[in-house]
Parts: C-alpha cells; sequence; structure tokens
C-alpha cells in the first residue's frame, strides 16, 4: 500500500445487529463450556458509503459488492 494515503479509520455498527450478533455469541459460549472462536475484522468501502451499509438490517450484503482478487465477494482483512 506504499500508492495509498488512509485519510480515516473509524469503528460504526448498527446496534440492533451488534445485539443479534451479542446474543448469539453468547449462546455459543454456553455451548461451548465458554469458548468463542470471534475475530474481529476490517472491512474497506470504495464505491459504496459506509452507512449503506451500517444503516441496512442485513448488515454486509453481496450485492454491495464489486470485483476483488477472487471474485464478487465481501472482504475482510485482520490489519487495515
Amino acid at each position: 500500500m506504499q500508492a495509498s494515503n488512509i485519510k480515516k479509520i473509524e469503528r460504526i455498527q448498527n446496534c440492533i445487529l451488534w445485539r443479534v450478533f451479542s446474543n448469539e455469541a453468547e449462546d455459543i459460549k454456553l455451548k461451548n463450556n465458554g469458548e468463542t472462536n470471534i475475530d474481529f475484522l476490517f472491512c474497506g468501502t470504495r464505491f459504496i458509503p459506509p452507512s449503506v451499509i451500517y444503516e441496512n438490517r442485513e448488515g454486509f450484503k453481496l450485492n454491495y459488492a464489486h470485483e476483488g482478487m477472487w471474485g464478487r465477494a465481501n472482504y475482510f482483512a485482520y490489519n487495515s
């Protein structure tokens, strides 16, 4: 990313979807003796405003995705 210029990184979230996620994570903990396998990842947007994603009731939708290295998909990464 030598030619890239990152302007801003910020955390945004849909509170309703976060609550659903949190409840599911708690259920998984109960079933697996307190263990979960959850990673918090980055996802960037270039053409779609982030608000379109976080204000949507379904979160990340494939119809917002563009062609990437491995085809049309939502791509996430450990590092920004």
